[in-house]
């Protein structure tokens, strides 16, 4: 039975951080089983690196092959096909994406963010098409209109977005205490509370943070894993690279 009071928790995420997906998709998975009200709010994680003056674990040479290996096992875990795309993440970068995500969620509310964000993930990951391209933003149609999603992408590189992304930043490393993707922010139901949680892997953590009714059974609230994803065309550690 799910929590009788809703709990809030707020998601800062990237496209370009593949932890913030498992997040994401958890997140969404549990939000009814947890009676939760999801902020989305997608932020440009190479930003506040920046800010923070934090180093990325892509540049950390004795971290990579260890994340290599890690996503490859929550991938099956959590059943989200993640496979690093050519180039990813040196040669790639997620701001156009997260200032169209921005516009999004000023234009559009949660509900097509939430599924933008999906496609897009989808996208990014698992079909591995250059975000660079036309083709890219095919994922998008008819969760957007062709003409919305024009709409939406000119109105993402005016200086409203451009210059908003900058203050997203301050803000979440400023009242936040960001330093890398996925940041929840969690507010508790009982008492108002609020706390913090970073990594794909503190939805334990927050749960029993948040209270007893918040059990985590695993990356499915039902307790249930199709281990392991299901992707045909690749197999075994391609599937994991």
């Amino acid at each position: 039975m799910a929590p009788l009071q809703k709990a809030h928790v707020k998601l800062l995420y990237d496209i370009s951080s593949p932890y913030s997906y498992f997040a994401f998709a958890t997140l969404l998975r549990y939000k009814e089983a947890w009676n939760l009200d999801v902020d989305l709010f997608p932020i440009f994680l190479g930003g506040v690196m920046v800010y923070t003056e934090n180093t990325p674990p892509s540049l950390r040479p004795m971290e990579v092959p260890y994340i290599i290996l890690d996503k490859g096992r929550i991938s099956d875990q959590y059943s989200v096909d993640i496979r690093s795309p050519p180039g990813h993440p040196m040669d790639t970068t997620s701001l156009n994406l997260i200032r169209f995500l921005r516009a999004v969620r000023e234009e559009e509310g949660q509900e097509i963010l939430a599924e933008c964000t999906r496609l897009i993930f989808e996208e990014f990951y698992a079909v591995q098409t250059d975000y660079r391209t036309e083709q890219f933003w095919e994922c998008l149609v008819p969760t957007l209109t062709k003409e919305n999603l024009a709409r939406i992408r000119q109105l993402s590189q005016t200086t409203r977005h451009k210059e908003g992304i900058k203050e997203d930043v301050k803000n979440a490393v400023e009242n936040y205490g960001m330093f890398g993707a996925p940041w929840m922010v969690a507010t508790r139901a009982s008492d108002g509370k609020v706390d913090v949680f970073f990594g794909a892997d503190k939805f334990d953590a927050m749960g029993w943070w948040l209270g007893p009714e918040y059990v985590w059974r695993g990356p499915y609230p039902d307790g249930q894993n199709p281990y392991p994803i299901a992707t045909p065309r690749h197999s075994g550690i391609v599937a994991r690279l």
